[in-house]
């Protein structure tokens, strides 16, 4: 996310516009056509109509390569809308007026939208540090400092984590390793680690990093496919975690992450592992698998 502060002003009609902010995605967006391959879908949403109607102005004066949406929180509105890359311009800044503070951090179906029909890379041009201050899914992700990027993926399941009522911290270190998610509910924790690797040596290294944490930690360590965050990841949370009053494993031992193999849709590029149940609980008595044979 870029560090663009701007002002969130008045506009005609009760709404907000950020006008340096838009002009800041409109290089953004000349930018991502140029690199990005032809074939690439490339869509911009903002929250409010008058920085939709400046944006629009603004890339009209450009010279694209590609056609670019460019809308409203109903622009990615339905599975056949998705776009491959999302460039996002969230508006809100440093002193904005609280209504408008209200209108777009409370439009869940923006967010939605966003992080369940942007299939490879979502960009956000905006006030970083206004955003990583307050609530919502950007600010859950960059409260926890630099760390990887705010993917869809990655942005879905901190939403759906909070929505279910959990505690949620970002890039934690955990005896001098990094856990993605750390999830806290009722007096437990689970890590998360995002497996969004695009190649075995970096899923070896993830997994390295997991088989530490679960070595380092009683508490139970998962690693989550990126294709399960898009998908449904609030059902992913209720059916593989163990509640908060489940009885502790039998026999001291702690829990264990189940990794199972890749499926077909990771070699395509769409997932990668599919997990993660632990052992010893009660709900489950499913044992690991190797993964990749």
């Amino acid at each position: 996310m870029a560090r663009r502060r701007g002002e969130c002003e008045a506009a005609p009609g009760s709404s907000y516009v950020n006008r340096e902010e838009a002009y800041r995605v409109a290089v953004v967006v000349a930018e991502l056509d140029r690199e990005l391959p032809e074939a690439t879908d490339l869509a911009v949403v903002a929250p409010l109509q008058p920085q939709v109607a400046l944006l629009r102005r603004l890339l009209r004066q450009r010279h694209l390569r590609r056609r670019v949406r460019v809308g409203g929180a109903d622009l990615l509105d339905s599975d056949a809308a998705r776009a491959d890359v999302t460039v996002l311009s969230p508006m809100l800044a440093a002193d904005a007026p609280a209504i408008a503070e209200r209108r777009v951090r409370t439009m869940t179906h923006l967010w939605s939208s966003l992080l369940t029909r942007t299939r490879e890379r979502l960009v956000v041009v905006g006030d970083r540090d206004h955003w990583s201050g307050g609530d919502g899914p950007l600010g859950d992700l960059l409260g926890g400092g630099p760390g990887p990027a705010a993917t869809p993926a990655r942005l879905a399941l901190v939403d759906a984590l909070r929505t279910a009522g959990t505690g949620v911290e970002v890039d934690r270190r955990v005896d001098g390793w990094t856990a993605d998610l750390v999830v806290g509910y009722g007096a437990r924790r689970v890590l998360l680690l995002l497996d969004g690797e695009p190649d075995g040596p970096a899923l070896r290294r993830l997994l390295a990093r997991g088989n530490a944490l679960n070595g380092a930690t009683d508490d139970l360590v998962v690693v989550v496919p990126a294709w399960r965050c898009l998908t449904d990841p609030g059902r992913w949370w209720r059916r593989s975690c163990p509640p908060a009053d489940a009885a502790a494993p039998v026999g001291g031992a702690g829990p264990r992450p189940i990794l199972e193999r890749r499926t077909h849709a990771h070699r395509r590029g769409h997932g990668c592992l599919r997990v993660t149940r632990c052992t010893g609980w009660p709900h489950t008595s499913r044992r690991p698998s190797a993964v990749g044979r």
